[in-house]
């Protein structure tokens, strides 16, 4: 294999890297869920045909038809983070289940660089080989309820295909990257940029990948019905989000945009769905259909509401 094509390789794989330190597992095309009442009349994302995906954007793009009012609302009470809590999420029965995963906060943290503890998120696939099995997000609460991405680790070695792999290590970022506040304002945009820098074996030789990462994140309103595997949720929190990765490999670079990105909140409860359909990797959309939250200590089992 040339320079050239190793490269070229390269750069497909780092766009799922790229992708994976900001929030989302990358997911494959799948049927997904709507916001009850859609019905749209457009190939909205131009797959050569009307199909459920576009009943999804649909409902993303007049996403206000649904909105139940301006309101300020706290993060903290949309994605709780207390140890033991998990969510899993799939594509729906009948449908490929290799991307099924779960979020589960961990009740070990990780010790940053400022001596200070971050939450680790792990991603924990049904099946073996999942594109990032193993990797546990890094998230901060400041003392004023403001929640930030703030890097990720994995425990082991994640092998991206022969010659490119993930050694074990723990990544911190510069600074972290806001994603949602306290007292927030729907449709107050958040906009924030950190550097990180991977550690790849790259045919069995140890380089430097280093992220410039720009995250713009806003929250867009409120859903009256949204409808899970699990069941139908009401008063869903829809928030949106792009991001911008530049990456740099020895001589090497390579940029990313990653657009219109949806995750879906129940207060009290978490995200609910994920949805990267409208990105242009063609990814599809989970929703949850199991789960655990932890409320006063107790373990209880998610429950559509």
């Amino acid at each position: 294999m040339t320079e050239t094509n190793r490269i070229h390789i390269s750069s497909r794989r780092l766009r799922t890297l790229a992708f994976g330190i900001l929030l989302l597992p990358l997911i494959a095309f799948c049927p997904i869920a709507y916001s009850q009442g859609a019905s749209p009349a457009l190939d909205l994302d131009r797959s050569g045909e009307v199909d459920p995906n576009d009943v999804f954007l649909f409902a993303s793009i007049w996403q206000n038809l649904y909105d139940i009012g301006a309101r300020n609302f706290d993060i903290s009470d949309y994605f709780p983070l207390d140890a033991g809590n998990r969510w899993h999420y799939s594509a729906g029965e009948g449908q490929p289940t290799e991307d099924n995963f779960a979020f589960e906060v961990e009740v070990e943290t990780e010790t940053l660089p400022d001596n200070s503890e971050a939450i680790r998120v792990l991603n924990d696939y049904d099946d073996p080989g999942g594109t990032r099995e193993g990797i546990s997000d890094l998230w901060q609460y400041d003392a004023m309820g403001n929640l930030f991405y703030v890097g990720f680790s994995n425990s082991s070695e994640i092998v991206f295909f022969p010659g490119f792999a993930l050694p074990p290590q723990t990544v911190p970022f510069s600074n972290g990257l806001a994603f949602g506040t306290n007292d927030q304002e729907v449709g107050e945009t958040l906009n924030s940029s950190a550097t990180a820098t991977v550690q790849v074996n790259l045919n069995d030789t140890l380089s430097e990948l280093i992220f410039d990462v720009t995250g713009t994140i806003q929250p867009t309103g409120f859903l009256q019905t949204f409808t899970t595997e699990l069941g139908d949720f009401t008063d869903v929190l829809r928030l949106s989000f792009d991001v911008v990765v530049h990456a740099e490999l020895d001589e090497n670079s390579f940029d990313f945009n990653f657009f219109n990105n949806t995750v879906f909140f129940k207060e009290g409860i978490g995200p609910i769905a994920i949805d990267l359909s409208p990105d242009v990797n063609d990814v599809g959309a989970l929703t949850i259909d199991m789960g655990i939250i932890v409320i006063n200590g107790t373990p209880m089992p998610i429950v559509a509401q």
